[in-house]
């Protein structure tokens, strides 16, 4: 696995699979080197699904979501 795409896979952990308080994306932001906005757009759900394949959790629903 590239670096690259375990960055993207600890991201989308901290922030779709912490419960009940997700990581925010200023706090991934401070720990991974980068910009919120490079948080937001770093990682997608093909990442949330492979972390959900590897965990064996299911992801938090986000506000608003229905779960």
């Amino acid at each position: 696995m590239r670096a690259e795409e375990e960055i993207r896979l600890l991201l989308a952990y901290g922030r779709e699979f912490v419960y009940p308080h997700p990581y925010t994306l200023g706090e991934l932001a401070s720990a991974a080197g980068m910009s919120t906005s490079g948080v937001r757009t770093a990682y997608g759900r093909q990442d949330v699904d492979k972390v959900a394949a590897a965990t064996g959790l299911e992801p938090v629903p986000s506000e608003g979501e229905e779960s």
